[in-house]
């Protein structure tokens, strides 16, 4: 299983980034245009919660799998917290967006940092026809 990893600026004004790179992998796994627009759409949800939760992170992070139909993605911040998730995180809106949006969605760790992790199947006809 290949990965793609990435890390940019703690700052909302970056996640274009990683909307772009999962929007490319995405693609290349044939992903329709709407589960495209999906994963954009929980990659935008997943950092901005992520970064909302004022965790002072200089950093966010995206490492994406390709999977045999679909992909797996991560996205987690540097931050150090006693409790993850936060108190009622599961109950907020940005999360019932992102279960909607998605195969499969968890609060993780990765190496002791605060995370989301998902998947999204390939369901439709992809880019490129198939």
């Amino acid at each position: 299983m290949e990965k793609v990893t990435l890390k940019i600026p703690g700052n909302p004004e970056f996640l274009h980034v990683l909307r772009s790179v999962i929007s490319s992998i995405g693609a290349r796994e044939s992903l329709s245009i709407d589960e495209l627009h999906d994963l954009q759409l929980v990659v935008d949800e997943a950092g901005a919660f992520l970064l909302k939760q004022d965790l002072g992170a200089p950093h966010i992070w995206l490492s994406v799998w390709r999977l045999e139909a679909g992909i797996k993605a991560a996205i987690w911040v540097e931050a150090s917290v006693d409790e993850w998730p936060q108190d009622r995180a599961a109950d907020s809106l940005p999360w019932t967006v992102m279960k909607a949006l998605t195969d499969s969605v968890e609060f993780v760790t990765q190496d002791g940092w605060p995370g989301i992790e998902f998947t999204k199947d390939a369901q439709g006809v992809g880019a490129d026809g198939r």
